[in-house]
């Protein structure tokens, strides 16, 4: 990928699709004294775009305006809608093209939400915050090929309520967060969250200056059929231990409104050729249980590349240590943490709790129920924490990224 930075550096990065505005434009910094006699006024810092250049910091307008008068001091002021020269490629170079570079981080941003959480069993249905309309546009761009992946933290620090984020993107539709609350005793609440959005997919644009050019992610998307299981296992094609997924419903409605879909990662294979799995199971906030699988896609980011100091692998007995350093630059912002089964069969049915500006702050829950009476059940089972460990990738910590992805923003 790097000799296509060659490549923009030599021939260019883009081309105008409409036209060029050539002329002069003039930038200035603080005023200071001038030389009348000269008509000149000094300025402590100041650019030219276009006309005769000054060695000096001497500026002398009426000069420079002259110079004007003569069409080959013009220089380029304005290109209107500017597409990457790769665009104008055939289709299928294109693609090859995006296919060697891989997906990129598109979107980063976290924000608030506040809802009053009323009776159990129910669910939030939340809009994206902030997100502009060139990013929805390409959330709908089949080439792009986005997934949305989100993680979400509880301001108010409730020790046994937990927040599970889920995606509903109906075709042809903007997406949108699902949240439900899992309480041992339903109580109302104000809920008051942080949830980090993060889009990812092909850059259309081609833009090969992007901070994480370097970083090498991989989508995995697995299509789930309702079925009479409670719990399921794929194994993924990806070969990493920093894995990091979310399901996605395509409907909504009273069969699937109040199941929280949960999951963890696992690795099975000997030494040699050790592979990491999915494990998917279902839970119904309405019946206190575990229910079959419903309709949805799951998809897994996965990071191939994870030298960097933002992602790694951390035992739960070691929380303090890693949590010191994931809270050192903003503690109410989310991390994306999944759970990792040590074994293939030491799988269960719990979910990884996140606390903002704690050093424990990343527990295992399991679910409290009381209502089953068949000892079989997936209910009875209950790993030790020692059989888990955790995967956590905080993008924030990375300057350039969230300086980036805040440039855009403003451009856009």
């Amino acid at each position: 990928p790097r000799k296509f930075r060659k490549i923009t550096e030599e021939f260019g990065k883009f081309v105008p699709k409409e036209e060029v505005i050539l002329g002069a434009r003039a930038y200035f910094v603080d005023t200071n004294t001038g030389d009348s006699s000269k008509n000149c006024t000094r300025y402590t810092n100041f650019k030219l775009i276009g006309g005769k250049k000054f060695i000096s910091k001497d500026f002398n307008e009426t000069e420079w305006r002259e110079s004007l008068e003569e069409f080959r001091n013009w220089d380029c002021i304005k290109i209107k809608n500017p597409t990457s020269i790769f665009y104008h490629l055939p289709e299928n170079l294109r693609e090859e093209i995006l296919s060697l570079v891989g997906k990129k981080i598109l979107y980063l941003s976290t924000e608030s939400y506040e809802y009053k959480l009323l009776k159990p069993g129910s669910h939030k249905i939340l809009e994206l915050k902030n997100v502009s309309k060139d990013i929805l546009e390409i959330l709908q761009d089949k080439n792009a090929d986005c997934s949305i992946f989100a993680t979400v933290v509880d301001k108010k620090k409730v020790n046994n309520d937990i927040f599970n984020c889920q995606i509903f993107w109906p075709p042809n539709q903007e997406p949108k967060l699902i949240i439900h609350c899992i309480q041992k005793k339903f109580k109302e609440r104000k809920c008051n969250l942080k949830i980090m959005l993060m889009i990812i997919g092909y850059d259309l644009n081609f833009n090969f200056d992007r901070p994480d050019f370097n970083i090498q992610i991989k989508v995995e998307r697995h299509d789930y059929s309702a079925s009479k299981n409670q719990t399921q296992k794929y194994p993924l094609e990806s070969d990493s231990t920093h894995c990091f997924g979310i399901p996605v419903l395509r409907k909504l409605d009273d069969s699937n409104n109040s199941l929280v879909i949960g999951h963890q990662f696992y690795n099975f294979g000997n030494d040699e050729n050790e592979r990491t799995g999915l494990y998917t199971f279902s839970y119904c906030l309405k019946k206190n249980h575990f229910v079959y699988l419903p309709d949805f896609t799951f998809y897994t980011f996965v990071i191939m590349n994870y030298s960097s100091n933002y992602t790694g692998m951390s035992s739960l007995n070691h929380t303090k240590f890693i949590n010191k350093f994931l809270t050192k630059r903003d503690s109410l912002k989310p991390k994306f943490i999944s759970l990792y089964s040590t074994k293939e069969n030491n799988c269960d049915t719990v979910l990884l709790k996140q606390k903002s500006n704690e050093l424990d702050g990343i527990k295992i829950k399991y679910f409290k129920i009381t209502n089953c009476r068949n000892n079989d059940c997936i209910c009875k089972n209950k790993i030790s924490k020692g059989n888990f460990k955790y995967a956590y990738f905080d993008p924030n910590q990375d300057k350039n990224l969230i300086s980036y992805m805040e440039n855009l923003k403003l451009n856009n």
